[in-house]
C-alpha cells in the first residue's frame, strides 16, 4: 500500500503570483492541482454543478455559448453573502471530492502541491503538512489587479478587502515567498531558494 503523499497547500493574496509559483513547481516535477481550476471545470455546461447553479442563479449568468459567465456569476456573490455561501455549498463537496481523488491518485509521490487562494478564509490549514505562501507589496497588488482585471482603484481595494490581510497569512505559513518581481528569472531564483526549506524541520523554517 503506498503511503500518501504530504501536501503543500499553495496560497497568498490577490494577484500576488500563486498560479506563476505553482508553474515552478511543475517545472520541478511536482504533481499539482489548482482549486480555481477545479472550479471552473465543475461550472461547466453538462456538469452536476452547472445545473445547481442554474436553479439557484438563473438563465441571466450564461454566456451566448450558454456556459456560466464566471465573471457575472462573481459580480452577483460579491454584493450578496448569502447568495456566495449557497454558490459555496453547490461547489465544494465536489471541490472535495475532486481534491480527495487527486490525493489518492499521487499516493506515493513526495510532496504535492494544492493552490488554494482562500486556505486561511476556509480554515483549511489542518488539511495540509506544509503551508506555502506568495506575498506583493499592496502597491503591486494593487496594480496588478487592475491590469488583469481591467477594473478601477476602488474595485480592486474592495478585492483586496475581502480577503484576510496577507500580514496574516505570512504569520500563520511556513514559508513565504515575496514577489514584487517583474522579472521570472527573479522569481525563480528566489522560489529555488525555498525549495530547501521545504524539507527542513518546521522550527528551522522562516
Amino acid at each position: 500500500m503506498k503511503i500518501m503523499a504530504r501536501c503543500i497547500g499553495l496560497t497568498g493574496g490577490i494577484a500576488s503570483g500563486k498560479s506563476q509559483v505553482r508553474k515552478l513547481f511543475e517545472e520541478k516535477s511536482f504533481k499539482t492541482l489548482s482549486a480555481d481550476e477545479v472550479v471552473h471545470s465543475l461550472m461547466k455546461k453538462g456538469q452536476k454543478a452547472y445545473d445547481e447553479i442554474l436553479q439557484k442563479f438563473g438563465v441571466d449568468i450564461l454566456d451566448k455559448n450558454q456556459e456560466i459567465d464566471r465573471k457575472a456569476l462573481g459580480e452577483l456573490v460579491f454584493k450578496d453573502k448569502k447568495l456566495l455561501r449557497c454558490l459555496e455549498e453547490i461547489l465544494h463537496p465536489e471541490v472535495k471530492k475532486t481534491f480527495d481523488n487527486w490525493q489518492k491518485q499521487n499516493a506515493g509521490e513526495d510532496w504535492i502541491v494544492y493552490e488554494i487562494p482562500l486556505l486561511f478564509e476556509k480554515n483549511r490549514e489542518e488539511d495540509f503538512d506544509l503551508i506555502y505562501c506568495v506575498s506583493v507589496s499592496s502597491e503591486r497588488q494593487i496594480e496588478r489587479i487592475m491590469k488583469r482585471d481591467s477594473i478601477s482603484l476602488e474595485q480592486a481595494k474592495a478585492r483586496v478587502k475581502n480577503q484576510i490581510p496577507q500580514e496574516q497569512k505570512m504569520a500563520k505559513s511556513d514559508i513565504v515567498l515575496k514577489n514584487d518581481f517583474d522579472d521570472l528569472d527573479e522569481l525563480k531564483k528566489a522560489f529555488l531558494k525555498t525549495l530547501d526549506l521545504i524539507n527542513a524541520p518546521k522550527n528551522n523554517q522562516s
